[in-house]
Order: C-alpha cells, then sequence, then structure tokens
C-alpha cells in the first residue's frame, strides 16, 4: 500500500477561459488520472488567491488511487469533534476537505465513477469537477476567513456552495448553467442539505455574490 503525505497534483484537461486569461487545465506537472479534477482545484485556487484570502500552496490536492492511503481529519457528525482517519480510495467519498492536513481528498475510482454517470446526464467531467472542487475550496475559505467561529453542519455546507458558485462565475462560467443539473444527480443528505438547497445556494453565489461571510 502507497502512503501519501500530501503529493500536489496539477494538470488539465480543456475546459473555461479562466480570468487571467489561461484555459481551465493548463498546468505545469501531471497526474494522468485525474486531469479535470486538477485543472478544476487549479483554477478556484488561483481565485481565490487573487482575492488575497489564500496563498500560493496553502491547500493541496491528494488523489487516492487503490492501495494509496492518507490522514484526513473530518467532521464526525456524531460525535460533534474533528476526528482524524485514515481514508483508502475505497473508504474514502467522492471528495473531503481535510482541515487539519489542509488538503482535499478524492477517491480516484469513485469520482471518476460519478462524473461518468454525471456527462450520462449531461454534464461534462470537467464541470462536475469544477462544481465540487469549488465546494471544497469554499470550506478553506470558511476556515481562512473565521477559524474561531466556523461551525460544521448544513448552514456551513450551504455556505460551501455559495463560494463555489461566486468563484466559479468568475473563473468559468460556463459551468454555471449545468450547475442546477449536476447537483440533482449529486443529491443531498441530512448533513450537506437537499439537493435543491445546493442548487440553491450555489446559484445564490453566482447571482448575488454574498454568501454571509466578509470578504476582503
Amino acid at each position: 500500500m502507497r502512503r501519501i503525505q500530501g503529493a500536489l497534483v496539477a494538470v488539465g484537461a480543456a475546459g473555461a477561459l479562466l480570468s487571467g486569461g489561461c484555459e481551465l487545465g493548463e498546468s505545469s506537472s501531471s497526474h494522468p488520472n485525474s486531469p479535470e479534477v486538477s485543472a478544476a482545484f487549479d483554477a478556484v485556487q488561483e481565485y481565490w488567491i487573487g482575492r488575497g484570502i489564500l496563498s500560493a500552496a496553502e491547500t493541496r490536492l491528494v488523489t487516492l488511487g487503490p492501495g494509496d492511503e492518507a490522514d484526513c481529519s473530518t467532521w464526525d457528525i456524531v460525535t460533534q469533534t474533528w476526528v482524524s482517519q485514515q481514508l483508502t480510495d475505497e473508504s474514502a467519498s467522492l471528495a473531503a476537505y481535510c482541515h487539519a492536513e489542509n488538503a482535499v481528498t478524492v477517491s480516484e475510482t469513485s469520482f471518476e465513477a460519478f462524473l461518468g454517470d454525471a456527462a450520462l446526464g449531461g454534464v461534462p467531467p470537467s464541470e462536475g469537477s469544477a462544481i465540487v472542487m469549488a465546494h471544497e475550496w469554499g470550506h478553506e475559505v470558511q476556515l481562512a476567513l473565521n477559524p474561531y467561529e466556523y461551525t460544521p453542519g448544513t448552514a456551513a455546507e450551504l455556505q460551501a456552495d455559495c463560494l463555489g458558485g461566486m468563484a466559479l462565475q468568475a473563473v468559468a462560467p460556463n459551468v454555471v448553467a449545468g450547475a442546477n443539473t449536476f447537483h440533482m444527480m449529486l443529491g443531498g443528505d441530512s448533513y450537506h442539505g437537499t439537493a435543491q438547497q445546493r442548487a440553491d445556494s450555489f446559484q445564490h453565489g453566482v447571482a448575488v455574490g454574498d454568501c454571509g461571510i466578509v470578504l476582503p
């Protein structure tokens, strides 16, 4: 089993035009299995760095393939505490923000399978990846700006969707049109909110840009 200590993955495939004039997917290094995910991660990171909220390489992307494992501190709904656990490609969800590790962890197998299903529903992999990565970056922004006021739960999850919509409206506006379809396919739960709530929060970030958090 290969243990990942937080290797950066940064690659991409052709996609939406970014505000800086480069295309979603231009990058300096490669990971053969997740170009769309990595491209989306880089694009949203560039936006928040440009807003002066985050610094370069503050958060890393960890892609777990078969046989890989990595530490990840996530919020435990039952105990209401941050819990450190070992994630593998098999045990990880689509994507998770790992608080203590400053990392977004992606399950290569489940993420690629979901993107394939989303593509059948009319949402290209590059767009689906962008929506998920923008949500995870939303958590980093929440903790960067309000580290002592951040309370995990449905409100925080919907705010992360809102922040994701704000970022993608700026860096990849073509993604916005398919976001409602994607959220309906993604579904909802008692922690993240319903699919409609998530779609509405994302679109609020797109249209209004006010997600209930003070941005510089």
